[in-house]
């Protein structure tokens, strides 16, 4: 995945969504709705840089349940 098509990221706190352990992931929204599911160690941090690069992406709130 490319960065620049990156067009959102939103924290998400889902154990059943992707095979990663941890239930504190990073959703992102990639190209044409494509979705996936990251858990970096640092996760603001990852955001930070991620920005620097892109920096049209848009943040969205955490889905409430």
């Amino acid at each position: 995945m490319n960065i620049n098509t990156i067009n959102a990221m939103r924290f998400t706190k889902d154990f059943f969504a992707s095979p990663a352990l941890s239930s504190n992931k990073i959703e992102i929204e990639y190209s044409h709705s494509n979705l996936i599911r990251i858990s970096p160690k640092e996760k603001q941090l990852f955001i930070e840089q991620v920005k620097r690069i892109n920096p049209g992406i848009h943040i969205k709130q955490t889905k409430r349940k």
